[in-house]
Order: structure tokens, then C-alpha cells, then sequence
């Protein structure tokens, strides 16, 4: 699946409103998603170990881990241990939790370079790539920083204005 489009295949949070736009690429062959997967989801309606997304040459597909609430894919519920293959724009729904999946497929001719939620996809800055930078940002204002999460890289205070004395 990786190379059709030039990059990896990956998701979008649409719902809720505090990850909306929050992206994650699936660079491996398999990826967990749940409240303590590699793809984390804090809500308590998501469980710990909530689905699983293998990457594969035909394509990515998603099974349910037999999860608390389920996994919705495109509506439908599936049945734990039974894999569906993901086709770009579907919608996966992970208790709360709404994702869209993008197979970074070339855009057909004439569609709009715009994200899930009409931003412009050439001036879009929320991708992420480095899933701890993604729960810094999600935690970080709310909760405070996560404490299983190295501190970030340090930031360089701006330069401080001069002060002068009147007069002088």
C-alpha cells in the first residue's frame, strides 16, 4: 500500500472536536489503536487494546480486537477476529471516536486539494508524524504533560527586548 501516493497511509481525526485534524501515518506493519495503543485514544468509551490495523501488500485492514463498544467501519460493526481490507475515505468509528482513513492515493482528476474538514491541504500544518509529538500537543493545556512521555526538545526563549532609561 505505501508508494501509491508517494507517502504511507494514514488517519484523520474527525470527532471529537479536540482531535479533529490530528493525523497519524501508518509507517509499520501493525499499529494498535486504543486508549493504550501506539495510535492512542484517551476517551474512556475506547478500550485499552481496542482494534488493529496490519499493513500488507494487498492493502491495510482493521479488526476489531474484541473491544468493549466495537469498531464501526463505514456504519457497520465488525465481528472481532474478522478483518476488513480499508479503502480511502472510509470512516471508523472508536466508541467516541471518529477517524477517516486516507490511502494517500493520487487525487483523481479535478478534486479539490482540501483536508476532511475543507482545509486547504497545501497550507495544512497538522500533520504529525512522531506519535509522542501528537499526545504532547492533544494533552498539553488540558491535563498537563503526559508523564509517560519524554519532556520535548527545548525551546529557545526570544531574544528580550533592551531596556533603556528615559532620558538617557
Amino acid at each position: 500500500m505505501v508508494g501509491n501516493g508517494g507517502g504511507p497511509p494514514y488517519l484523520v481525526a474527525a470527532v471529537p472536536p479536540q482531535l479533529a485534524g490530528t493525523t497519524w501515518e501508518l509507517t509499520r506493519a501493525s499499529h494498535i489503536v486504543g486508549r493504550l495503543g501506539d495510535i492512542r485514544l484517551a476517551p474512556s468509551d475506547v478500550s485499552k487494546r481496542h482494534a488493529e490495523l496490519r499493513l500488507g501488500s494487498d492493502g491495510v485492514w482493521l479488526s476489531d480486537l474484541g473491544s468493549r463498544n466495537g469498531v464501526l467501519h463505514n456504519g457497520r460493526r465488525l465481528d472481532p477476529g474478522r478483518p476488513v481490507r480499508l479503502s480511502e475515505g472510509d470512516h471508523l468509528h472508536f466508541g467516541s471516536v471518529q477517524l477517516v482513513f486516507r490511502s494517500n492515493a493520487p487525487q483523481a482528476p479535478g478534486a479539490a486539494g482540501r483536508t476532511p474538514h475543507g482545509h486547504d491541504r497545501e497550507h495544512d500544518t497538522s500533520t504529525v508524524t512522531d506519535l509522542g509529538d501528537a499526545r504532547r500537543r492533544r494533552f498539553a493545556g488540558r491535563h498537563g504533560p503526559d508523564p509517560d512521555l519524554p519532556p520535548p526538545p527545548p525551546r529557545h526563549a526570544p531574544p528580550r527586548p533592551s531596556r533603556t532609561t528615559p532620558g538617557a
